[in-house]
């Protein structure tokens, strides 16, 4: 029986188990734990048992509600042998601090306690979602490549019963084909551990809103010396009052985001484990009908299926009973079964853990590559001569990375072994392109295959892999600015191309300028070349651009890697490979559709040919860096590159790509288009009386809802679908590749509003222009465009008539632009 808040208590004891405070109840008086430890407890759970987090001694639990006087969100049980006394108390602040300020004082110490580990229980659980989510998500994918029929729109049944798994595993994988997710040659363990977050455009991290800057504001202030604090205080009670219901109130927030993951994490168990619909009962429902010589899959790739749900099964339940306490106890029967059916196909299991089979290129002599490539480490750093102690450290950090379970998990150790071997890595990468210059690439193989493709150790890759690197070489022509690293340093170091801005948009002289606030600069022009180096440029362009694009590069920062692993190898190698030809394609590919993506209007002036102020549009491709990463992202990182709008971007694009490179490079192009606009309208740009991308689709997006055009229907959906994303330009890059990819073919995927839009300022090539033309869909907005664009065309004529046949051929390149 809980305590009753109207009666005084001294020092009771109360056994572990016992209700203290129960959710719902009114605070009336000041509780204190003098010993032992407490439990709050979720009020909605089934099993009455489930801990959202825990004080200890010398705590005041419910004084956050005594403050805010609202009722308690949550039970609070002693989960050890308590002693606890309860202090009746209503009225002002210093009532219910009994008007002793070392009880005040003591309070605000348990709110601090209290808000710091329903924080920390915040984070240990968001992580546990996190894990959760992406196995979710990759046994949707799993179970779509085994039974492909309950994803055909055909096959969906009628009737009450609603399999909310596999309507979420739909929406998973209509996702991950459309953003151009590939499926390996035959599912094995490596591919179901990776994350595809970045194909799937999802974020599995959870969106806290607690103000970790405030709570250290706080927290110092309260771990000030007790006569200091003393002193405060007393001249100023409301102090100390403020600072505790500002606790409250973080607390209280902490409470709620604990309801929302523990409702998530409900959900995501009950599809994973739970009930008639889980994927552990579907899977071993296939099981079944793989014994009866079902073979949709492969007896091996099927069994890798399942060792990785019981696996994954088995480490989610020992993080429940972590995070909560308790052991859960909703699982499905399947899985013992799964794990029997497991035992029964012991012999397949190793043939289940094959790799993605990268061919080896005939001629390859195995044996002389592992000998080259044995102790690539110390090769690498004994030739660039890192120090012995940085040396010593990246070994140890080496070792302890080979030894994780998950090495690629995205949180704990892992995490945290892989970002310090990052900061070592880029400093031995750096140390080798002075080195590889310095010997006009005279260096070892390990170097090379480094500085390529972000090889460090040879023990973190398969053969297959190595004989692969070992071999490849690009000598294929590139038909656009498309650049490797080594090739992009080098125009960084010779100054041809700006170093490019960093994370926070600040470039290259705002940094030098800060950093030597004594110079004065005004310009860029204005830096002194003892510090305008060659060597301070690349420097600066490692860190603020290849660094940073490989880690994003890989679709998922919380897992990125530099270096080259097997962990990360999802496809094979020599499928992944971006070469210069194969990216020059799909550049032309997309140009094809999109003739304008890279088109912008600028202004010419030239008085000695008789041109002023003349707008006109001029194609500039932006500059492609081919960065030495693996991933399933082509980054748009700058739209122009200085001060001029007529400068080339810049788009990162990973050496291995393990997604449909023509989606990830639309993708970027549409990121590109979006930044551009914004860039040359200014101000303006989302100004609906100057017409542009940014300001039409912006505001379509803001009054969705008053629309005419659009159908109630409509609304619900879209009302949900932008739910989705971040930002409006993740919703206008979801459109762009639904009109490129799909709307160009005549396929609908858009609704008339955003059709009407992309038409205006996306307008396809000629040749699609007119096949779409005569569809209903298109038809008024096809009219409306040509009248638009004939007119302009008839204007520019009359205007530059005056040239003759010597026009211009910037004036020239106009005019056609307007014929396409």
């Amino acid at each position: 029986m809980s305590l009753d808040p109207t009666k005084p208590l001294q020092q009771a004891k109360i056994p572990a188990g016992s209700p203290v405070l129960r959710a719902g109840s009114q605070m009336q008086s000041l509780v204190l734990v003098h010993q032992g430890e407490v439990a709050a407890i979720n009020r909605l759970d089934r099993t009455g048992k489930r801990r959202l987090y825990t004080l200890g001694a010398n705590s005041f639990p419910g004084f956050a509600q005594l403050l805010n006087g609202q009722p308690l969100p949550c039970h609070y049980v002693a989960s050890k042998d308590c002693v606890v006394s309860s202090f009746p108390a209503r009225g002002a602040y210093q009532s219910l601090i009994l008007s002793k300020l070392n009880v005040g004082v003591m309070a605000a110490r348990s709110l601090l306690q209290e808000a710091m580990q329903s924080q920390q229980a915040v984070r240990g659980l968001s992580a546990y979602l996190a894990q959760l989510l992406k196995i979710s998500d990759n046994l949707s994918l799993a179970y779509y490549r085994c039974n492909p029929q309950p994803f055909d729109p055909g096959q969906t049944q009628g009737g009450e019963v609603i399999d909310a798994t596999v309507t979420q595993a739909r929406i998973t994988v209509s996702d991950f084909l459309q953003n151009g997710g590939q499926f390996p040659q035959a599912i094995n363990l490596i591919w179901l551990q990776s994350d595809n977050s970045g194909l799937l455009k999802k974020s599995y991290e959870f969106d806290s809103e607690f103000d970790m800057d405030e709570f250290n504001f706080v927290r110092r202030l309260l771990g000030l010396a007790p006569n200091i604090q003393g002193a405060m205080f007393q001249a100023d009670i409301k102090i100390l009052e403020g600072l505790s219901r500002k606790l409250a109130t973080m607390t209280q927030a902490s409470i709620q985001e604990l309801y929302q993951l523990h409702d998530s994490v409900d959900l995501g168990l009950e599809s994973l484990l739970e009930g008639d619909y889980a994927f552990v009962e579907k899977f071993f429902l296939l099981s079944d009908l793989l014994d009866s010589g079902w073979n949709n899959v492969s007896l091996p790739e099927f069994t890798a299926i399942c060792r990785f749900l019981v696996s994954s099964a088995d480490t989610l339940l020992r993080g429940y009973q972590q995070n909560f306490g308790i052991v859960f106890e909703g699982t499905s029967p399947s899985l013992e079964k799964l794990r029997a059916f497991l035992d029964q196909h012991q012999d397949e299991l190793t043939a289940s853990q094959e790799k993605p089979v990268t061919e080896i290129k005939a001629g390859v002599d195995m044996q002389a590559v592992k000998s080259e490539l044995a102790g690539s480490v110390g090769k690498i750093m004994s030739f660039l001569k890192i120090g012995a102690d940085d040396q010593k450290n990246l070994i140890a950090q080496l070792k302890a990375f080979k030894k994780q379970q998950n090495p690629m998990d995205s949180g704990g150790d892992a995490r945290k072994i892989r970002r310090q071997i990052s900061q070592s890595y880029w400093k031995v990468y750096e140390a080798g392109y002075y080195k590889f210059r310095e010997s006009h690439g005279n260096v070892p193989m390990p170097v090379k295959l480094m500085l390529n493709y972000g090889f460090f150790d040879e023990e973190l890759l398969d053969d297959d892999h190595l004989a692969y690197i070992f071999s490849a070489e690009d000598n294929s022509a590139a038909r656009h600015r498309i650049y490797n690293s080594l090739d992009w340093l080098d125009r960084v170091s010779r100054a041809e191309e700006p170093p490019s801005v960093d994370e926070m948009g600040l470039t290259y002289f705002e940094k030098m300028k800060t950093e030597f606030k004594d110079r004065g600069w005004k310009k860029d022009s204005d830096m002194t070349a003892d510090v305008n180096t060659a060597e301070r440029r690349v420097h600066y362009e490692i860190q603020s651009f290849l660094e940073v694009n490989v880690r994003l590069t890989t679709g998922s920062p919380t897992t990125a890697f530099p270096l080259l692993t097997r962990y990360q190898v999802t496809m094979a190698l020599d499928k992944a490979q971006v070469t210069y030809e194969r990216l020059s394609q799909e550049i032309d590919n997309l140009l094809a559709v999109d003739f304008s993506a890279f088109h912008r209007e600028v202004l010419l002036n030239d008085e000695s040919r008789d041109i002023l102020k003349e707008f006109i549009q001029t194609q500039v491709i932006p500059n492609f860096i081919i960065v030495p990463s693996i991933g399933t992202k082509v980054m748009m990182w700058q739209d122009v590159s200085g001060r001029s709008k007529s400068s080339p971007g810049r788009i990162a694009v990973p050496v291995f790509a393990t997604a449909d490179l023509f989606t990830l490079l639309m993708e970027a192009v549409a990121a590109f288009r979006w930044e551009l606009t914004k860039t040359i309208m200014g101000p303006d740009w989302n100004n609906v009386s100057q017409p542009s991308i940014t300001a039409d689709y912006t505001d379509y997006v803001q009054f969705y809802k008053k629309n005419r055009e659009l159908s109630p229907e409509l609304k619900e959906k879209l009302a949900v679908e932008f739910k989705r994303f971040r930002s409006d330009r993740d919703r206008f890059v979801n459109d762009y590749i639904n009109w490129i990819k799909f709307e160009s073919q005549g396929v609908m995927k858009l609704n008339k509003v955003v059709r009407a839009i992309l038409y205006r300022h996306i307008p396809f090539a000629k040749s699609i222009r007119d096949n779409v033309a005569n569809q209903p869909a298109f038809s008024d907005i096809h009219n409306r465009f040509k009248n638009i664009r004939t007119r302009k065309l008839r204007e520019l004529e009359v205007r530059y008539r005056k040239f003759g046949e010597s026009m211009p051929k910037e004036l020239q390149e106009n005019l056609d632009f307007y014929k396409v």
